[in-house]
């Protein structure tokens, strides 16, 4: 998933937030509109001309008389000496980049700004020109200083002809920068044009709401990728990617439609095949996540029965009492073969798979901490044993963080799957599980998102490993209501053979509310490796059911 999708996603996960900034910015924009009624303007004009410079410095002189116009304290004095009412704004700018300043008042009275107007043009200019003023009569007094000093000298007595021509050729010089400096009109405001008239201009409902509604939309998408990453959750592949560092290996969509259904278990074959990938046989698979999730015994499950689909003799090893889906209660477990020092009571542990694909070995005791017995060599035996026996074995672990002995199971596996539950997990944890396998130098495969579980209690492993055993024409579509579905030309009808009646079996526990069964077996329990019939060449050959049925 690129970045600009996984944004995208965040957006599309908090609509609800982008439709209502969206809604309170347009909302506050017809709100205004319509009370803003109509609004007079009047503008004086002045403008700045220098003797022996050029407009375009004059132009930069007048964007800073425009900053001292415009300043707060500064516009205060200009209002009260223009008697601006309280009603009235004023402002300066200038047009393009000239020499020429526009002095605008604006209000709801256009009596009112047309007064305003060129009384505030001419206290700014009358300001400005009177500090220039007094520039020069300073500098003036300097200079007429000069000229009293010389004509004192050629009242001397004893003043000598040549001492008269001096004095005389200064006081001239003196003179004429005098004229000069009040004769420089550098830097004077002069005013252009004080009256203009009066210009109204009302608020237009559509352009306003339109630029809120756009104003709306980018504000609303900004603040749900904030919020999404202030969540600090897992949500998106590229949350795994990015934030995590690790390689995210699919996500498990939710959802209870034929679509929906179909869409995961497809996405669970994916991921079979992804661990499978790996050519080492047998070969021991570890599936892990942070805290307690439904979702770890969902992905184990799906991969021993994909796994076991394909041919490949599998078991289920399930160490989380809390989360084992096996009635376990009264049955010999993990804890107990490892209690024993393996593979003591393996064989004794190990009971047939949910539909007769796969076997499974207990988690046992749920009351005693099983910590003691959780030891590497132990663990390691166990694994050497089970491996004797099947091809892969699956390992649904223990919670990382709620249990020590996680670590241990993971560092003998070949492989580790880590699960995320979306929207649940915390990112610190998701960080805090991949740093306890990092102590133990295991290195995971990458992260499987899965979503919640079916409102029926059903959980997307085991509502995907019962979409599985479904028949149909071309596609794994259950068939509904008992109809034909056709989707795309491909065709799915019903079977009419009824399921064959077994009081130990629970049929309704493979169907969900909106999907009924193509066919349903009563299962027969899966034969050991080692009673399998073999064809002639000597290859064993699977006793299983085509379309295995209920939970034994």
């Amino acid at each position: 998933m690129t970045p600009l999708r996984a944004h995208g996603e965040r957006i599309r996960r908090r609509a609800w937030l982008v439709l209502l900034i969206t809604l309170i910015a347009v909302a506050g924009s017809v709100w205004s509109s319509f009370n803003a009624g109509t609004t007079y303007t009047a503008r004086a004009t002045l403008g700045i001309s220098s003797t022996g410079r050029s407009p375009d410095q004059d132009a930069v002189l007048a964007s800073g008389y425009i900053d001292m116009f415009n300043d707060a304290s500064y516009l205060d004095q200009v209002r009260q000496q223009a008697s601006a009412p309280a009603g009235v704004t004023l402002a300066a700018r200038t047009a393009a980049a000239s020499p020429i300043i526009y002095i605008e008042a604006s209000g709801k009275n256009p009596d009112d700004v047309a007064r305003v107007a060129p009384a505030a043009a001419s206290a700014f200019r009358d300001d400005v020109n009177a500090g220039l003023k007094r520039d020069r009569d300073a500098r003036v007094a300097a200079i007429q200083q000069e000229i009293d000093k010389q004509t004192a000298a050629l009242n001397a007595r004893d003043i000598s002809p040549q001492a008269v021509d001096l004095a005389t050729r200064a006081i001239t010089d003196l003179q004429g920068r005098i004229n000069d400096i009040q004769s420089d009109s550098s830097n004077q405001l002069q005013d252009l044009q004080l009256a203009s008239g009066v210009s109204a201009s009302s608020s237009e409902l559509v352009t306003s709401a339109g630029l809120a509604l756009v104003g709306g939309l980018i504000l609303g998408c900004l603040a749900a990728i904030g919020l999404a990453y202030a969540r600090n959750r897992v949500e998106t592949e590229s949350d795994v990617r990015d934030r995590l560092g690790v390689t995210p290996l699919g996500t498990i969509t939710a959802g209870r439609s034929v679509r929906a259904r179909h869409e995961r278990t497809q996405q669970y074959k994916r991921l079979s095949n992804l661990v499978a990938s790996s050519p080492k046989r047998p070969i021991v698979v570890a599936v892990v996540s942070a805290s307690r999730n439904v979702g770890t015994t969902d992905v184990a499950t799906a991969l021993a029965r994909f796994r076991a689909a394909q041919g490949e003799r599998t078991l289920l090893v399930h160490t989380d009492p809390l989360a084992s889906p096996v009635d376990d209660a009264a049955l010999t477990g993990v804890v107990d073969v490892l209690a024993s020092a393996p593979p003591a009571l393996l064989d004794e542990a190990i009971v047939p798979g949910r539909d007769g694909a796969f076997d499974e070995l207990p988690a046992g005791c749920r009351e005693d901490d099983p910590f003691a017995v959780f030891t590497a060599p132990r663990w390691n035996a166990l694994m050497e044993a089970a491996t004797s026996r099947v091809e892969v074995v699956v390992v649904a672990v223990v919670p990382l963080l709620e249990a020590a002995e996680g670590q241990t199971i993971c560092a003998a596996a070949d492989t580790t799957v880590l699960v995320a539950e979306k929207d649940e997990t915390r990112l610190p944890d998701a960080r805090a599980a991949l740093d306890l396998l990092a102590q133990v130098d295991v290195d995971p495969l990458g992260v499987v998102l899965v979503g919640p579980q079916h409102g029926n209690g059903t959980s997307d492993g085991q509502s995907a490993a019962n979409d599985s055993t479904d028949r149909t024409t071309d596609r794994d579509l259950p068939v509904t209501n008992g109809e034909t579905i056709t989707e795309r030309g491909v065709e799915t009808v019903a079977d009419d053979t009824p399921s064959i009646a077994d009081p130990t079996t629970d049929i309704t526990q493979n169907m969900t509310a909106d999907t009924v069964r193509v066919r349903a077996i009563a299962p027969s329990p899966r034969p050991r490796a080692d009673d399998l019939p073999t064809d002639a060449g000597g290859v064993e050959r699977s006793t299983e059911p085509e379309d295995a049925g209920a939970r034994r």
